[in-house]
């Protein structure tokens, strides 16, 4: 299960449909993938963000997860897990 179906089904967001946010690599691919409740600013530490990396055939070969909510504008800085 992804990290969205995980926060979706625990009920993080209610019944109000979370707000995603996409930051994509320099091959078109998703990068960065953030979720967050409906209204959040992208400066507040409430999303659920998530990193993908890629070899060099522009598969995806790894999701990793920031362990904690964090603030969408600092994902490139965040650590994940």
């Amino acid at each position: 299960m992804n990290p969205l179906d995980i926060s979706l089904a625990a009920g993080r967001f209610g019944q109000t449909p979370p707000q995603q946010r996409f930051a994509y690599h320099a091959n078109g691919q998703i990068e960065f993938h953030g979720i967050g409740k409906r209204g959040t600013a992208d400066s507040a530490a409430a999303w659920y963000v998530t990193k993908s990396t890629f070899n060099g055939n522009n598969q995806v070969t790894d999701i990793k997860v920031a362990p904690q909510q964090s603030v969408w504008d600092d994902r490139a800085t965040l650590v994940f897990a």
